[in-house]
């Protein structure tokens, strides 16, 4: 194993051997209760996420509900995207405000560039004084630039772009990245067992979880969906309120009294 230290980034290099990817395990991590994986493998770049969606209550740390089949992998211009942190914008939720971003914009040749450019667009339409969750947006960027693969990683200040191996949105998984490279199942089954064990033995069933999505990116940044390309019917946060309120929507609640407590979160 090699160890490589660059500027605010450890990276740990685990060795394998091919076909199987190698792995980086990265301390550019995000706090959240997602997990997005970007990984680069011999066929291409593939990027996986949870789908479960926590709903917070006058204390942030404490989740009251959750429900899962929620979208957190997007197309972003040409490049792909997995965004961690609220699912929602105001009462604006989060695939709306890319899809907004996607039609205002030219594309850009950098998966870094079209991260930076959609996170200060999201700090111009959405302001920290009255949207103070627009701060919390975090990144995971993947795509070829000059039929090169890279993922990228952007929170805040903090940047990072790889031309091998993975980035995650939580550096803890890594800490379980020999039951993803010992697998011999199909990819889409690795990335599921490794989730499943970090969610168990990191106590995170609650904010992580439900069917896992993985897609594929291909060299000319073409998106080949493996399994579950969720499509959010929501269109804010007034229709999941209604749905939640007539009970059209499986969620599970966390704590007594829950449904009220959600639907108190959600007015306001």
């Amino acid at each position: 194993m090699k160890k490589i230290v660059f500027g605010f980034l450890s990276i740990v290099a685990i060795e394998c051997q091919n076909p199987r990817p190698a792995v980086l395990s990265s301390k550019f991590e995000v706090p959240s209760g997602t997990i997005i994986i970007g990984l680069i493998t011999q066929s291409g770049i593939y990027m996986a996420a949870d789908s479960r969606s926590a709903i917070r209550g006058a204390n942030k740390h404490d989740v009251v509900a959750y429900f899962d089949s929620v979208n957190k992998i997007h197309r972003l211009k040409q490049f792909t995207v997995g965004i961690s942190g609220p699912g929602a914008l105001g009462t604006r939720l989060i695939d709306y405000v890319v899809e907004d971003y996607n039609r205002s914009h030219e594309e850009d040749t950098s998966v870094l560039t079209t991260l930076k450019h959609f996170v200060a667009w999201v700090k111009k339409e959405y302001p920290n004084s009255l949207y103070p969750e627009s701060d919390y947006l975090e990144l995971i960027g993947a795509g070829y630039v000059s039929g090169r693969p890279q993922v990228v990683g952007l929170m805040g200040n903090r940047e990072a772009v790889y031309y091998a191996g993975a980035i995650a949105s939580d550096s803890d998984i890594f800490r379980y990245g020999n039951v993803f490279q010992n697998s011999t199942y199909p990819l889409q089954k690795r990335f599921e067992e490794w989730i499943s064990v970090w969610v168990l033995r990191s106590q995170k069933e609650f904010t992580v979880g439900g069917p896992i999505s993985v897609v594929q990116i291909a060299e000319s940044n073409k998106q080949n969906w493996i399994q579950n390309h969720f499509h959010s019917k929501y269109t804010s946060n007034a229709k999941l309120y209604e749905d939640i309120k007539n009970d059209r929507i499986a969620i599970h609640y966390t704590v007594p009294h829950g449904k009220d407590t959600v639907l108190d979160v959600l007015r306001h």
